[in-house]
């Protein structure tokens, strides 16, 4: 190894080393502020069962013919005025869900407001549309992969989408 080569390594190793440090005292510092502060906060029994369920899947990936299809649950409706649920409307639906795959027509999903997707469907009953909405139907899941939808949220946003290809 040549004297400049040395000298380079030896400039690598004080700049590592200076780094090093620095993290150390960067360390020490965050340190010394929680525990002046207090430590870390403690949270309440209600507040991480909420966090738990914000957090938690809405659902499990299924595609057909390569995975078991999850058991249906019937879904419970919510009691007028109820705060568990907040009915939604078809649009809201719609917006919320559906457009990730309707809205571009991902693995050949019928885009929103195309006459000439939906009326092949269209044509097989609006019950079969729903019926394939709540249940899921070729890489579809369930409600859109959301459980927690209702039949009613369910029938609007079908009814929604089809208005917007002209068939409603």
């Amino acid at each position: 190894m040549t004297e400049s080569e040395a000298k380079s390594v030896r400039r690598l190793l004080v700049f590592l080393g200076a780094m090093m440090a620095f993290a150390v005292v960067l360390l020490i510092i965050a340190k010394v502020i929680v525990s002046l502060s207090g430590g870390t906060p403690s949270v309440d029994q209600t507040t991480k069962a909420q966090i738990q369920q914000r957090i938690a899947p809405i659902g499990k990936d299924y595609v057909a013919g390569k995975s078991q299809p999850p058991s249906p649950k019937p879904q419970k409706q919510a009691a007028a005025g109820s705060s568990q649920h907040k009915q939604l409307s078809g649009k809201q639906v719609v917006q919320n869900t559906c457009s990730t795959c309707h809205g571009t027509g991902a693995l050949g999903a019928p885009k929103i407001g195309s006459k000439k997707d939906w009326k092949p469907r269209f044509e097989k009953g609006k019950q079969t549309l729903y019926h394939h909405a709540e249940n899921g139907f070729k890489a579809m899941p369930p409600r859109g992969g959301h459980p927690s939808y209702t039949n009613a949220e369910i029938t609007a946003a079908v009814n929604y989408m089809l208005k917007q290809a002209g068939l409603e």
